[in-house]
């Protein structure tokens, strides 16, 4: 983010950014990008602006700045047959940074991070993820596919490197193309972090209790986790039918 945020403002010096200039940027950034995308951007920006006063500037320009609205499209998780499809057309590194999100819940920064030495046989160690560090148990196809990386390089998807996550990203836009399955959320489609949303709803649907996904995917407040179940049609007719299920047949009325 700070590489991007400096193709604009690298030009200025520090006490010419202000909320004019700021608006500027705004401007000729979202016809780039998503305004979700540009708000994060933003976050950013105003974190190194603030760490600028009061030594070098006398408040933060940005401080109090609303927010771009952003269109209320829900992410799509992935069904069965697609991922089947994705995962038949990957290679072994694709096919690994793809059961990283889905099996692991894994952002796109700790899954381009993740290097050997975090992998203890049994779960994996992910180091300066979003809301700290904290630890992910192993599954059976996900141990397979991390063994199945050739290379002695300390990273496991050093291929990705230089500009990893949009690498990363392209990579997940190919293999979804390859595979015959629509990508992109302005298409009704899939993304990467689709998948991190596919595999805890997943988790739910089997049961798994809302705590232990939360420790998987390494969540720490139950309504950002709220953002990422998505429950099926089949699953919200399962619910309504166990209100009735257990009533004796002598009180039933249909």
């Amino acid at each position: 983010m700070l590489r991007q945020l400096g193709k604009f403002f690298d030009a200025y010096l520090l006490r010419d950014i202000d909320r004019p200039l700021a608006l500027e940027w705004r401007t000729w950034r979202v016809q780039k990008v998503s305004p979700s995308t540009v708000n994060r951007e933003d976050e950013v920006l105003k974190d190194v602006l603030g760490s600028s006063c009061p030594r070098y500037l006398a408040e933060n320009p940005l401080a109090g700045l609303p927010v771009l609205r952003t269109p209320d499209v829900e992410t799509r998780i992935l069904t069965p047959d697609e991922e089947f499809a994705i995962l038949r057309v990957a290679d072994p590194i694709d096919r690994a940074a793809v059961l990283c999100g889905l099996d692991a819940l894994m952002r796109r920064g700790s899954v381009i991070n993740l290097q050997r030495e975090n992998n203890h046989g049994t779960y994996l160690t992910l180091l300066n993820a979003k809301t700290g560090t904290y630890k992910v148990p192993l599954s059976r196809r996900l141990t397979l596919a991390l063994n199945e990386i050739s290379g002695s390089s300390a990273r496991y998807f050093e291929t990705f490197w230089p500009q990893a996550e949009n690498n990363l990203s392209r990579a997940f836009e190919r293999l979804c193309r390859a595979a015959g399955v629509c990508h992109g959320r302005a298409a009704g489609g899939v993304t990467f972090h689709s998948l991190r949303h596919t595999g805890a709803s997943r988790m739910l649907a089997a049961g798994v209790d809302i705590k232990t996904v939360m420790l998987i995917g390494g969540w720490r407040d139950l309504k950002v986790l709220n953002r990422y179940l998505h429950p099926t049609d089949d699953a919200k007719r399962a619910a309504v039918e166990t209100i009735g299920s257990g009533l004796a047949r002598s009180v039933h009325v249909y």
